[in-house]
């Protein structure tokens, strides 16, 4: 596969166009590059398979847009691509619906879970705004979910569920053909006028694995 051809047309797909683009390149929006320097570096062939391996494009490599929604790596079981991320922003402000703690999954080895990639992600259980829905429309506690384990419920976490910290960043559950998992977003946000450095341009950038480590 073409990573600039495939990149091109993820832009496309999600309603973007090359004007769109704020910038590419680290995911804190710390190195940048312009699409036009992107595709001195971008347009090599790579090996993009089902099976497990060692990803090619570096993990951390954005391509964020001027209405602060971005394209980003996502690794699928051996699988590379673009994913596609919309700035979610919630409060407890707004009314929501009581999330159904019934439908959810809770053995031990899922509360540990939970708890780990909390930590994992840098945060702390208080640092939980809620758990829930991804449109923020449904949401319960941790306590709550661990009240939930005590009544034995044996349904799968939904696809949808998020763990939404007071920082905006957010765990979000994803089920694959493998198994699910809980995968951290930063949900950052850019903005044109904010200090970074600019990414020197020596290679492409297959088999880089981070922008901010390598590109440079």
């Amino acid at each position: 596969m073409n990573f600039l051809e495939e990149t091109r047309e993820d832009i496309k797909r999600v309603g973007h166009n090359i004007q769109d683009i704020m910038f590419i390149g680290s995911y804190d929006g710390k190195y940048r590059m312009t699409f036009q320097e992107f595709e001195r570096i971008g347009d090599f062939e790579y090996y993009n398979s089902n099976s497990y391996g060692g990803t090619e494009i570096p993990t951390d490599l954005i391509v964020y847009f001027k209405d602060d929604t971005y394209l980003y790596r996502i690794d699928d079981d051996g699988r590379e691509h673009w994913s596609y991320n919309i700035i979610r922003k919630f409060d407890n402000n707004k009314k929501y619906e009581t999330f159904d703690t019934d439908i959810i999954n809770l053995g031990y080895e899922d509360i540990d879970d939970i708890e780990f990639e909390v930590k994992d992600s840098e945060h702390k259980i208080e640092d939980i705004l809620f758990i829930g829905s991804d449109d923020g429309k449904r949401r319960t506690t941790f306590k709550e979910l661990k009240e939930n384990y005590d009544k034995k419920k044996y349904i799968n976490i939904p696809k949808n569920t998020i763990i939404y910290f007071n920082d905006n960043s957010y765990l979000y559950r994803d089920i694959t053909y493998y198994g699910s998992f809980w995968e951290y977003n930063p949900n950052i946000m850019c903005k044109e006028e904010d200090e970074y450095e600019k990414i020197t341009l020596r290679r492409n950038i297959r088999g880089v694995y981070s922008v901010k480590e390598r590109i440079r």
